[in-house]
């Protein structure tokens, strides 16, 4: 589905079902926080990178409720990532390939809420007034979720969360935690616990194309469907596979989803080096323990930047329209390469995500040289161990 019409219909049509539906919820008072749910419901649709920021919420609340049943409900496009989160009981996974199985999905949505009776349900979506939606309908005693400006979405919760903007959104997951009493360390990301079916999907990549572990590094240049403003040019990243190939010694990988396969068949294309493919042949997990085993990972603002710094991967993350101060990686040995305009950010969860920026300038000037020179200084470190919490380098 287009992106963009999700969008506008998710506001023009969410806004007023918010309404209804939060006028038609009873009791209008909120209550205290439950003591102990039976059946915990967690939401969170778009970004495996943002499930990853969400991660020491989701633990906290574990922690809260230990005998509690805990189901998150996500896109099916995150299918194979958290069922390796220790926290979590269940996974319900939701179709969005075309308005028809939206509609289908979203009956079958609603009939599996009312089934299941959740007592406690928590939206950690920052503006989707269909989110908010669905928890209204869950008939749950206490809800909670973000109270976003602009969005009109609080009236759903019994406990609306004000969205602090500015703030990181790792500690800002973490304010739906503390509000159910639960203490939150939102830097510590829990790291997805990868099963031997995992690793040998990796191992099975590297073998096939004749990679060694730690000798190669990883360039993913997608970002999804969400603001592909946020990309560095196709061209760049094949200058840049050859400068690695040339000057290192180093393979290179290309990674992405079954989706992105075009764009790294066109930087494989470009590039005079040899470059392995990972899309539609790793599913999340398998990619995750592909990662572990490569040196270093160079990546756009995305989902693997998070993930990357919860499995410790040295990474060098590219930041454009987006602010690495509310969305940048906080694992340890990472490199930010972002170039502050004066226009920067353009997109926040106070517009939904949306830019209609004309040039794209600040992740233009991103040069291959930096990005280089930033891998070379992740290698020189390769030796030494690397401390838990090392401290983040921001280069502007």
């Amino acid at each position: 589905m287009k992106l963009g019409l999700v969008r506008f219909a998710d506001r023009r049509i969410g806004i007023p079902l918010c309404w209804a539906v939060s006028h038609g919820l009873r009791p209008p008072v909120r209550p205290h926080p439950p003591g102990d749910p039976r059946r915990i419901l967690l939401m969170k649709w778009v970004g495996f990178g943002n499930l990853v920021l969400a991660s020491p919420a989701i633990s906290a609340i574990r922690r809260r409720y230990p005998l509690a049943d805990i189901t998150f409900v996500t896109l099916s496009a995150n299918r194979g990532l958290l069922e390796r989160f220790p926290d979590l009981d269940r996974v319900y996974y939701f179709d969005v390939s075309g308005l028809k199985s939206v509609a289908r999905e979203t009956a079958r949505l609603i009939a599996f809420l009312h089934r299941e009776r959740f007592d406690l349900v928590i939206d950690f979506e920052q503006f989707s007034r269909y989110s908010a939606i669905m928890t209204g309908l869950s008939g749950a005693p206490v809800r909670v979720g973000f109270d976003t400006p602009e969005q009109n979405r609080a009236g759903v919760y019994t406990h609306p969360v004000r969205y602090r903007d500015g703030a990181h959104m790792a500690d800002v997951f973490g304010d739906l935690a503390r509000t159910l009493e639960g203490e939150v360390d939102a830097r510590q990301l829990i790291a997805p616990v990868l099963v031997e079916d995992d690793i040998t999907r990796a191992e099975v990549f590297i073998a096939e194309e004749a990679l060694k572990a730690g000798e190669f590094v990883i360039l993913h240049p997608g970002t999804g469907l969400n603001a592909p403003q946020r990309r560095w040019p196709p061209e760049r990243y094949a200058e840049l596979a050859d400068r690695i190939a040339a000057d290192t010694g180093l393979s290179v990988v290309l990674s992405g989803s079954p989706s992105e396969k075009a764009l790294l068949e066109r930087i494989n294309g470009l590039a005079r080096t040899y470059c392995s493919l990972t899309a539609g042949r790793l599913n999340l997990a398998g990619f995750a323990a592909l990662m572990q085993k490569s040196a270093v990972l160079v990546c756009s603002d995305s989902g693997p930047v998070h993930l990357a710094a919860a499995l410790n991967v040295p990474t060098v993350a590219l930041y454009g329209p987006n602010s690495p101060e509310l969305y940048g990686p906080v694992g340890s040995c990472n490199t930010i390469l972002w170039k502050r305009l004066p226009c920067s950010p353009c997109i926040t969860n106070l517009n939904d995500k949306l830019t209609h920026c004309p040039h794209g300038e600040c992740i233009q000037q991103i040069t291959v040289e930096e990005i280089y020179l930033a891998i070379r200084r992740h290698l020189a470190r390769r030796p030494e161990t690397r401390p838990a919490g090392a401290s983040t380098q921001r280069l502007v």
